[in-house]
């Protein structure tokens, strides 16, 4: 079960780039937010999938290890890359 969440998240990552209907368009983004998916790309992919699955999905550090079959130190120390990559990133929009 855990393997198919992995596997639907990198489905919705290869599908970004395809085109939406209207209608399925959310509600408008923040600046912040706007950016964020271009943001994201940016970051190879098992770090975007962590950053993903620990905070748009919700799950611990220990859960993502297992789904993805990584080492614990592994799986924490992508996230703390990640999120350093993403704040430098945006400290960089941002100027």
């Amino acid at each position: 079960m855990i393997r198919i969440a992995i596997n639907k998240c990198n489905d919705l990552l290869r599908q970004r780039k395809k085109v939406v209907p209207l209608e399925d368009v959310p509600e408008p983004m923040t600046t912040m937010e706007e950016g964020l998916p271009e943001l994201l790309d940016r970051l190879d992919r098992p770090t975007r999938v962590i950053l993903i699955l620990h905070y748009a999905q919700g799950y611990t550090t220990r859960e993502i290890a297992k789904m993805m079959k990584m080492p614990h130190g592994t799986v924490t120390s992508k996230l703390k890359r990640g999120r350093d990559k993403l704040a430098k990133q945006m400290e960089e929009e941002s100027v």
